[in-house]
């Protein structure tokens, strides 16, 4: 019977890998087979059969509910992913399986330092949805769109209910933010606002090399990360202006619409205004052409028309210009959250990225604002008022809704009540809004993307910007290792030659064990040993700074010794693509007497 079993396993796998259309009713025929030997168990440990995968989500489900009750680890939580991952179905079942890692995600973004904390100013409230708050709305979006499963579906709703309390309270403290700020006009250093983007982002590229910029109509810091994302893995690479680890924040015009923040963001300053006003403004300031959506309709057969292609290859037009209004459209009618927001959803935005390509031309992707997506919450029809912004002449601002005045509020009269809660609308329901202060809507991204691996003046190539949460856990088994290491050091024969690593590290070790008085780091004390000295000025001009070196091993050592390679690359400050040969120059200063010390695991 076990022999015949492991052939059936051996055909179902040949099965899987064929992508074999009988796989799935061979499964559901052994799960009845099962359920006639009164074995029904034996489905749901299998990692094979759905059954077993629908037992690991269950679990997951039941540790991340533990965990928001106090009674789980979260390395509990870790463990239970694995056993999902590791599921032979896992990748079949695509939607439920990305949704449990963005919730085993969210379990991870709860338990960092600091995530209850409200920065201090505007500038640091949009830094923060550009690092971490837009990651956040993205898996949030995941888990929202749910699961068939009813306890997986419970767990993911507690869970979704703690993320988006921080959350409400993260726009609640903006809001008054940008309140201050738009009244006194003194908007935070390393924030662009939109109007100001021709002028301080787009202009002293195009003086360097030629620009594409396009404007994806209403994109979010959530939409943005799969967008800047898919780019990167089709081999763009990222761009930030030279001494910057992070992405530019921008700010949106208020209230956060179209005629006012797209408007302003193509014509340079602050105004009303139509499509005509922003194709003769933008060529009167840039020299080059701005498309909108009519403009990119092409006939039979093209991606694009032949104006839109022409104007891209003319080396004479510093900057050309497209807008794209799909996430925009997708307000009224689609389901943003369901949504997987690739180069291709976007209709002409790969079209036009190959043809950058070919130009060789920078891109610069912006929006004029983000958006919020309607999950349930309160109508307050308001007469006179746009879906998430009202006429102060309707009533004083309420606790969900925060009171602006200023230059940069383009609404009559120069204020306006815009709704904060992320539930509230004036309007008709539907798909998403956009009008109101929460971070979502006034965050607008601005990510440069090139591919020709030019050095241009003023910019350099971006480390990652996935935050190290979305790959690696947050817990530590560091003093567990420590602690094997130390007595497996303990009992080593011969003793090694006193200048050896093999003399060095049990002292490391030892001597930084938790708690021990006036001890440096296993790392500080690394870099201040002779042999780390000796081994640098071997390396003469290739050497790593100290300040790498400290900081990707302080990052290994944090997770017990491995991350993910974007993890190593962010805390590098280098581009992914530049990450092998920081590593090699790494191997050559540690990787002492024919110890590996750092190396890549089988998968990378």
């Amino acid at each position: 019977m076990r022999a015949l079993a492991t052939d059936a396993r051996d055909i179902t796998l040949r099965m899987d890998d064929a992508n074999d259309p009988d796989l799935p009713s061979v499964l559901a025929q052994a799960e009845r087979v099962l359920a006639d030997v009164r074995w029904p168990a034996g489905a749901r440990q299998s990692d094979i059969l759905p059954a077993g995968l629908t037992a690991r989500l269950e679990h997951l489900a039941g540790q991340i509910t533990a965990h928001l009750n106090g009674t789980a680890k979260i390395d509990e939580v870790e463990q239970a992913l694995g056993q999902v991952l590791g599921h032979r179905r896992a990748h079949r079942e695509d939607r439920e399986v990305t949704a449990a890692r963005m919730a085993t995600r969210l379990v991870r973004w709860l338990a960092l330092p600091g995530v209850h904390d409200v920065p201090a100013d505007l500038g640091s409230s949009l830094e923060r949805q550009v690092t971490d708050g837009g990651w956040v709305d993205r898996a949030v979006a995941a888990i929202w769109t749910g699961s068939q499963h009813g306890a997986v579906a419970s767990a993911y709703r507690r869970l979704a209910d703690r993320v988006v309390e921080i959350r409400d309270r993260r726009d609640q403290a903006a809001a008054g933010q940008l309140a201050a700020a738009t009244a006194d006009g003194s908007l935070p250093d390393g924030v662009v606002p939109v109007e100001r983007m021709l002028h301080d982002v787009v202009r002293p590229l195009a003086a360097a090399e030629p620009v594409l910029l396009v404007v994806l109509d209403g994109m979010s810091m959530r939409v943005a990360t799969e967008i800047a994302q898919g780019a990167t893995d089709k081999g763009w690479t990222e761009l930030l202006p030279t001494g910057r680890r992070t992405r530019l924040p921008a700010l949106a015009v208020l209230p956060s619409v179209t005629a006012f923040s797209r408007t302003s963001l193509l014509c340079g300053d602050l105004l009303v205004g139509t499509q005509s006003t922003e194709k003769s403004r933008f060529r009167d300031l840039t020299g080059g052409p701005v498309f909108h959506k009519d403009d990119l309709r092409s006939g039979a057969g093209d991606l694009l028309p032949e104006p839109v292609l022409t104007a891209i290859k003319d080396p004479k037009l510093p900057v050309v210009a497209a807008v794209l209004n799909t996430i925009d459209d997708a307000l009224a009618k689609d389901d943003p959250d369901g949504t997987v927001w690739d180069l291709d959803r976007v209709r002409h935005l790969r079209a036009l990225l190959n043809a950058a390509t070919l130009a060789g031309r920078v891109v610069v992707l912006t929006a004029d604002h983000g958006h919020v997506v309607e999950r349930g919450g309160t109508a307050r029809p308001t007469s006179g008022a746009d879906a998430r912004w009202r006429p102060v002449s309707t009533g004083p601002a309420g606790a969900d809704e925060v009171l602006v005045r200023g230059e940069r509020v383009l609404a009559p009269g120069g204020e306006a009540v815009l709704a904060v809660a992320e539930g509230l609308r004036y309007g008709a329901k539907t798909a998403g809004y956009h009008g109101g202060a929460a971070l979502a809507e006034i965050t607008v991204p601005l990510i440069v993307l090139d591919r020709a691996l030019r050095t241009i003046k003023g910019w350099t190539a971006a480390p990652p910007q996935t935050p190290a949460w979305w790959n690696d856990p947050v817990f530590s088994v560091v003093e567990e290792k420590l602690a094997v290491h130390t007595k497996r050091t303990a009992r080593k024969t011969p003793q090694p030659a006193e200048d050896s690593f093999d003399a060095l590290l049990p002292e490391l070790v030892q001597t930084t064990a938790p708690g021990a008085p006036g001890a440096g780091s296993v790392v500080e004390r690394l870099v201040a040993s002779p042999v780390y000295a000796t081994q640098r000025s071997r390396a003469g001009r290739r050497a790593l700074g100290d300040d790498v070196v400290t900081a990707v091993l302080a990052v290994l050592v944090a997770r017990g010794g491995r991350a993910h390679r974007e993890t190593v690359a962010a805390a590098a400050g280098v581009a992914e693509v530049n990450l092998e040969p920081t590593l090699a120059a790494l191997r050559r200063l540690l990787n002492v007497e024919g110890y590996q010390v750092v190396g890549r695991t089988p998968t990378g």
